[in-house]
């Protein structure tokens, strides 16, 4: 699976793992952050570099892009979660749990 992990509203991981909840758990306990899962989605670690690659112009550092609008739609279109990821009037990450309307 290909997922997508926010941190301190700012960056956003883009990552591959075969059990997302044990990663999620080992990046939680590095982070001195809260991490947020935006999404998730199927794929392999071929997939993974493509979609790093498409935002490339975001990169920071490894596998950690800028968080973004364009990130967060592709998010919303092509995830698997039942979550809609935008930002509030302050710049602040907002995720919703449903589609919002």
């Amino acid at each position: 699976m290909i997922y997508f992990i926010a941190q301190n509203n700012s960056m956003v991981k883009i990552g591959y793992s075969q059990n997302i909840n044990k990663r999620i758990k080992s990046l939680k306990t590095a982070s001195p952050f809260p991490l947020l899962l935006l999404g998730y989605m199927e794929g392999n670690k071929k997939f993974e570099k493509e979609i790093q690659d498409k935002f490339r112009k975001y990169h920071m550092m490894l596998e950690w892009f800028k968080v973004c609008d364009e990130i967060l739609d592709f998010v919303n279109k092509n995830t698997l979660t039942s979550t809609y990821c935008d930002f509030d009037d302050k710049g602040i990450l907002r995720v919703y749990k449903t589609m919002k309307k």
